[in-house]
């Protein structure tokens, strides 16, 4: 009878601790994790969806998987939110409960399982049979997005001031000072520096000093500054419009 693969890999694995004499760097022995909890050990990298546990192999180091998608990661690695409510914040834990995951069991999906990942983003993903899922990211404030969009209706959005670029904001203000006076009176020059600049102070309906910076360059023309303008990355930059 012939040696099964795992009993044939651990022979090898204690072979190469064994014999020192026996260069083993070249015998990647592989230790891996399904996602039913049991272990397989060969010498073969883990399969798509089963988690690296340790690379056995002299001088080694731990594979580390590359996931096609997000909910890909979480569902090899992922856990119930059950799980993870001790980690989340209060605004997070909300945003779950109004969500009410348990509804897409009963739509049909098979598992709900969740990550957290970097800056504590809280991602949960449903998948459904034939391969779909469903995804829901929700930040430390309780934003929700689902699948990329945001929650139009969330509370955190609404209470949120919108953003716009410097480019915006400086520019609709520049040319109002254009309606109210001549580009060639210094009247218009006035009006311009009397735009309030953004700083630790003011934030609503500023400019940034690098769009006023860009702005006011030779030829000090209205069309060249707004180009200026907006080559600028700073000033793309978003600022809170009211």
């Amino acid at each position: 009878m012939f040696p099964s693969a795992r009993s044939g890999a651990l022979l090898l694995v204690a072979t190469c601790f064994a014999v020192a004499a026996i260069d083993c760097g070249a015998a990647n022995i592989y230790k891996c994790r399904n996602k039913d909890g049991g272990v397989t050990v060969s010498n073969t990298p883990c399969a798509r969806g089963a988690e690296p546990d340790a690379k056995l192999s002299s001088g080694g180091s731990a594979t580390k998987p590359v996931y096609a998608t997000p909910c890909e990661r979480v569902e090899a690695t992922g856990a119930g939110l059950v799980q993870l409510r001790s980690r989340m914040t209060v605004q997070q834990a909300r945003a779950v409960d109004a969500e009410e995951f348990g509804r897409l069991n009963s739509a049909g999906a098979s598992r709900i399982l969740a990550e957290i990942g970097r800056n504590d983003v809280l991602r949960v993903c449903a998948f459904f049979p034939g391969g779909d899922h469903s995804e829901t990211v929700i930040e430390t404030s309780g934003l929700v997005r689902r699948d990329g969009v945001v929650d139009a209706a969330d509370p955190v959005v609404a209470a949120t001031k919108p953003m716009r670029s410097g480019v915006e904001v400086c520019g609709a203000q520049i040319d109002a000072c254009r309606g109210r006076s001549s580009a060639l009176d210094f009247s218009f020059e006035k009006c311009v520096h009397e735009i309030p600049t953004c700083g630790p102070s003011v934030q609503d309906q500023c400019c940034p000093k690098s769009c006023f910076d860009a702005y006011w360059k030779p030829p000090f023309d209205h069309a060249a500054g707004l180009a200026a303008m907006q080559s600028n990355g700073e000033c793309r930059k978003g600022v809170v419009a009211n």
